[in-house]
């Protein structure tokens, strides 16, 4: 018995000094910028639990009696550690010397030690804004149905002010045909002349906050959608169109998903998301803006649990979304339950256009994602089982060494607009 027993208490001890083993510990000392205020309190938001899992207010620094800031944390061996330093929110991430964006810093987790980094100054010191083109802003759009309020930013084509009528649209015609060579002698696709001047398709997009201005994206980065939208429409790959960006909130989880996953205890609210698109913010765009408002004039897009809810809202209301720009998505929530049911009755895909994609590395900048291509490739069989047509009705990518974030969707987002609304589909 005590033969036995020793056996136990020295198994167990093995199996201690393994998990100490695999573990490193990682202590970060971080000097600020001059003028820090005695208050302002350094944190480290990285793809790891132990920094907050990309949560803003990650792990708080303690200031130390030289000025700079230090704290340690634990992570696997060989873990590819992502990370920002923030002053608690987004809106004070770091930034360049020059008020540019910061990628995300990298390292390896080999081995325990202590690593050493410099900021250069806060997001939240004045910065000119990175937008570009005609936008506008809808600010405290409140919902009946959510019961919140949040931001709408709207981006509008080139010539959209000149083109409500008479020789103010010949002029925004002239400009068109100089810029790609779009007709001039009748509305090119995705435009139609109606009482009170031209008409545009509308791209409804989530995370509105993270499109074009870095100064209010997550981490930083911002996907340029006005620049690329501006970009092709001016090479005459694309027609104008109107882009609305849907800001998210500290609901997001919720919002972006159809059902509860049990696991992470949220979400399953995404239907009364999709409503609040239709039914609200919807009807405002085409009441305020030139809209072709038809169900082929109008599409949805979003990455991650963006792209997730993007795919339900064209499968659920295909009567209102024609396009889908699914990028990212978090098909593997709730085990893959949206996945599940649009297998048992995939033609309720037919009659949508869909770009869907995913990173070959995004599992290494968020846990969840290891498996992603898994889902993405499941996805793929089941719209051909529907019906749809690769590279006519769906078109599918999977992007080399691409990472999950703003910076890899920005890369790729002119294909996706080409895609969905090119002229030779």
């Amino acid at each position: 018995m005590r033969l036995t027993l020793g056996i136990v208490v020295l198994a167990i001890a093995g199996v201690a000094q393994l998990q100490a083993d695999d573990a490193v510990e990682l202590t970060f000392i971080v000097a600020g910028p001059k003028g820090m205020a005695e208050a302002e309190v350094i944190h480290v938001s990285g793809n790891v639990d132990s920094l907050g899992a990309w949560a803003a207010d990650g792990l708080q620094l303690q200031r130390q009696g030289d000025g700079r800031f230090a704290g340690t944390f634990s992570v696997p061996t060989g873990t590819r550690v992502e990370f920002k330093f923030t002053l608690g929110s987004w809106e004070g991430v770091e930034k360049t010397a020059a008020g540019g964006d910061v990628p995300n810093r990298t390292l390896t987790a080999l081995a325990s030690g202590t690593h050493e980094f410099t900021v250069a100054r806060w997001g939240n010191q004045p910065q000119k804004s990175s937008i570009v083109g005609g936008v506008r802003y809808h600010q405290k759009f409140a919902s009946k149905i959510l019961k919140n309020e949040r931001t709408l930013i709207v981006y509008l084509p080139p010539g959209y002010d000149a083109g409500k009528g008479g020789a103010n649209e010949s002029r925004a015609a002239a400009g068109r045909e100089s810029n790609g060579g779009l007709s001039t002698t009748r509305p090119t696709k995705g435009e139609a002349r109606e009482k009170g001047g031209l008409r545009y398709p509308v791209l409804y997009m989530h995370d509105g906050q993270n499109l074009f201005d870095a100064g209010s994206s997550f981490i930083g980065v911002e996907w340029q959608v006005d620049e690329t939208v501006e970009r092709l429409i001016k090479e005459g790959k694309i027609p104008p169109i109107i882009v609305v960006g849907i800001y998210n909130n500290a609901e997001r989880m919720n919002e972006y998903t159809p059902t509860r996953d049990a696991e992470r205890k949220a979400g399953g609210h995404g239907e009364k998301y999709a409503r609040f698109v239709i039914e609200e913010v919807k009807p405002f765009i085409d009441k305020t803006y030139r809209t072709r408002p038809g169900r082929e004039d109008t599409a949805v897009a979003g990455s991650s649990l963006g792209g997730l809810i993007s795919l339900y809202m064209g499968v659920e209301h295909g009567d209102v979304f024609s396009k889908c720009g699914v990028i990212s998505p978090a098909l593997m929530w709730d085990e893959s339950s949206l996945l599940n049911k649009i297998a048992t009755k995939p033609e309720v895909l037919k009659g949508l256009r869909i770009w869907l994609d995913m990173g070959t590395k995004e599992g290494s900048s968020l846990e969840s994602f290891k498996r992603a291509t898994d889902h993405t490739q499941r996805l793929v069989k089941i719209m051909k089982k529907g019906g749809l047509r690769e590279g006519v009705d769906f078109k599918y990518m999977e992007v080399e060494g691409a990472v999950h974030n703003e910076g890899a969707w920005a890369e790729r987002f002119d294909r996706v607009l080409v895609f969905l609304y090119g002229e030779g589909k």
